[in-house]
C-alpha cells in the first residue's frame, strides 16, 4: 500500500491534495490510500460534505511496523501434530522454529527443530503416548482389524525379535506393550493372547484371517506398515505430539508492532530464532526471524503540500518516499535514492494536481473537481493572496464552468463554514492551522486563523496570548507568532509571545505591536515564513 498525506494540522489544500492524488493514482491503476495527519477543520469538512467525499484516513505515524516487513508465511502445527510432521514442515520450508496454534488459529507457542533433534539424539524413546492417527500417518500404515482404537495409544515399544519359546517362558510380553512383529504368525498369536496395546506388522506382511478375527474378538488393533522392524522402531517415537516440547513462554509480535520494539525484543531473546506474528485478535499470520529484517523497507509514501520533516508524519525517516507534490520552499527532506519531486510556484497544491490530470489529457470526476476548486480558493483566499498565479485563476474559471456553479457564492459559503467558531476551544483554534519551521537548533511556529468576524476572535485575545506563552515554555528554543487573517479586510492582525518580539520586529518592522493590523498580509507562505526562516537561520540575529 502507498500512503498519500499532507502536513500536520492539515488545511483544506492538504486534505484535498491527498484525496485528489489518490483519485489520479486509482485512474492510473495504482493502489494508494489518502491519509491525513490531524483532524479535519470546518472548512475542509464543508467541502467534503458538499461533494460527498469521505475524509482521508487518519494516520498516526509512518513508523515501520511488522506488517511492512516481508515475514515468512510459514505453516503451523497443532497440539496433536507429530514430531515427524513438524520436522518435515520445518525442513521443507527451511524453518528453525514452528508456530503451534489452537483450533481457532491462536498462537500457543513454538517448537524448535534443534531441540526436537537433540531429544532423539541423546535418548532412545521406549515409552509412547501418541494419537493413533499420528502412528498411522508416520508409519504409512493401514489397519488390518475392524476394531476402533483409542484416540491415544499408550505403551512401551517392543521389537519381537525373540524366539517364541523365549517369549513364552520368560513372560516378556505385557498388555502395555506396543508390539513390532514381522511375518512370524506364532509371535503375533502370542501378542494377541497377551492383550498387548497395539500390534504393528512390518514389511506389509499379510496375516491369516484367523489371527485378524482373534484380534477383533479381543478388541486389539493390528496395523500393517511397509517399513521393516528397525525403521518402524525409529519412527514410532516421532509419532508423539509436539505438545511436550512446546515453548509456551516464547515471544511473539503483533503485525502492528513497531520495528524499533521488535529489534529491542529480539536482542533480549538471543536463543529464540523465530517469532510468530499475530493480528489484533492473536490469530497467526506468519513467522518473523532476524534474516527478515535484513534489507527490510518501511512504508511507501507520497507527500503532498509539504516537504519538511518537522511538518510531516512521525517516522518519515523510516519510510520510502516515492514522490512529493508541493508548492512551498524546499525543505530538509533527504533520500539516498532518486524520486519524483514536483514543486511549482503555484497558489496551491490542488492547482498542481489538476495540472497533473490535464497534462495526461484527463479530467477528475466532478466531485474531485469540486474539491480542487475548494483547495485553490482556500489556499489563495479566493485568488487574493500574493501567491496567486495566472494558472490558479485560469483553473478556477475552468472548474467554475465545468461544475456550473457560482464561484463567489461557493467561496462565501466555504469561508463562512471555515471561520465559524461554534464550540471550538481556543487551543483547537490555534493549532488548527499551525506550522513548525526549524533551522539548526532554532524553531518557529506560525499559527494562522482566518476569520469573517474579528470582534468575536478579539474576545479570545488573552487566551491566545497565554497559549503562545505556554508553547514557548514547552519549547525553549522556539519563537511563536500568530496571524489572524481577516478575509473581508484582506489583512492580518499579528500577535507574538514576549520573547518573539525581535522576530516580529524583523518580519514586520519596528512599529509592530501585539494586535496590530497589517493590510495586505494574508500569505504565511510568501509574506511571513521567508522572513522567519531568514531570522532563525542567521546566527547573528
Amino acid at each position: 500500500m502507498i500512503y498519500i498525506f499532507g502536513h500536520k494540522n492539515p488545511d483544506t489544500d492538504s486534505i484535498v491534495a491527498s484525496l485528489v492524488l489518490a483519485h489520479l493514482k486509482k485512474k492510473l491503476g495504482i493502489k494508494t490510500q489518502a491519509c491525513r495527519l490531524g483532524p479535519i477543520n470546518e472548512e475542509s469538512q464543508y467541502i467534503l460534505n458538499r461533494f460527498k467525499i469521505n475524509a482521508p484516513r487518519y494516520l498516526k505515524n509512518v513508523k515501520t511496523q511488522v506488517a511492512d516487513i516481508p515475514y515468512t508465511k510459514a505453516s503451523v502445527g497443532t497440539l496433536t501434530t507429530s514430531i515427524m510432521e513438524a520436522i518435515h514442515l520445518m525442513e521443507k520450508e527451511e524453518l528453525r522454529s514452528l508456530a503451534v496454534v489452537s483450533k481457532h488459529n491462536h498462537v500457543m507457542g513454538i517448537v524448535d527443530l534443534q531441540e526436537l533433534a537433540l531429544t532423539f539424539i541423546r535418548t532412545y524413546e521406549k515409552e509412547l503416548n501418541a494419537p493413533f492417527n499420528n502412528i498411522c500417518e508416520g508409519l504409512s500404515s493401514s489397519p488390518l482389524t475392524r476394531t476402533t482404537p483409542p484416540f491415544y495409544i499408550n505403551g512401551e515399544i517392543i521389537v519381537l525379535a525373540y524366539h517364541y519359546d523365549t517369549l513364552k517362558k520368560k513372560d516378556i510380553l505385557k498388555d502395555y506393550h506396543i508390539a513390532i512383529v514381522g511375518d512370524r504368525h506364532d509371535i503375533t498369536a502370542l501378542a494377541i493372547e497377551k492383550n498387548v496395546s497395539l500390534i504393528i506388522v512390518t514389511g506389509n506382511h499379510n496375516l491369516p484371517q484367523e489371527l485378524i478375527d482373534k484380534a477383533d474378538a479381543k478388541d486389539i488393533t493390528i496395523i500393517s506398515t511397509p517399513f521393516d522392524s528397525y525403521e518402524t522402531s525409529k519412527k514410532l517415537p516421532l509419532c508423539k505430539t509436539i505438545a511436550t516440547y512446546l515453548k509456551r513462554d516464547a515471544d511473539y509480535f503483533g503485525d502492528q508492532d513497531y520495528l524499533s520494539w521488535v529489534v529491542e525484543d529480539m536482542k533480549n531473546k538471543p536463543n529464540q530464532s523465530a517469532f510468530p506474528v499475530v493480528d489484533e485478535k492473536n490469530r497467526y499470520l506468519g513467522m518473523l526471524s532476524r534474516k527478515n529484517l535484513i534489507g527490510a523497507q518501511g512504508k511507501s509514501v507520497i507527500l503532498v503540500d509539504h516537504n519538511e520533516y518537522i511538518q510531516s508524519a512521525e517516522g518519515l525517516r523510516e519510510a520510502v518516499i516515492l514522490e512529493i507534490y508541493d508548492h512551498h520552499k524546499l525543505g530538509d527532506i533527504k533520500t539516498t535514492y532518486p524520486l519524483q519531486f514536483k514543486n511549482l510556484p503555484l497558489g496551491s497544491t490542488s492547482t498542481l494536481l489538476l495540472q497533473e490530470f490535464l497534462e495526461r489529457h484527463m479530467m477528475p470526476d466532478d466531485a474531485y473537481c469540486g474539491l480542487i476548486l475548494g483547495g485553490i480558493i482556500s489556499d489563495t483566499l479566493m485568488l487574493t493572496s500574493p501567491t496567486t498565479t495566472d494558472t490558479d485563476r485560469r483553473y478556477v474559471a475552468l472548474l467554475e464552468k465545468h461544475l456550473d456553479l457560482d464561484v463567489n457564492d461557493f467561496a462565501r459559503d466555504m469561508f463562512k463554514a471555515g471561520t465559524a467558531l461554534g464550540t471550538i476551544s481556543t487551543k483547537e483554534l490555534f493549532y488548527k492551522d499551525l506550522k513548525w519551521f526549524e533551522s539548526d537548533e532554532k524553531k518557529a511556529c506560525i499559527s494562522q486563523i482566518f476569520t469573517l468576524d474579528i470582534d468575536t476572535l478579539k474576545e479570545r485575545e488573552e487566551e491566545l496570548e497565554n497559549l503562545m506563552i505556554k508553547i514557548k515554555t514547552e519549547n525553549k528554543n522556539a519563537y511563536v507568532i500568530l496571524s489572524i487573517t481577516d478575509i473581508l479586510k484582506k489583512g492580518s492582525y499579528i500577535y507574538y509571545e514576549p520573547d518573539s518580539k525581535y522576530l516580529a520586529t524583523y518580519c514586520f518592522g519596528p512599529n509592530i505591536h501585539k494586535g496590530k493590523f497589517l493590510e495586505g498580509i494574508v500569505s504565511r507562505k510568501k509574506q511571513v515564513m521567508p522572513k522567519v526562516m531568514e531570522f532563525i537561520s542567521s546566527s547573528n540575529l
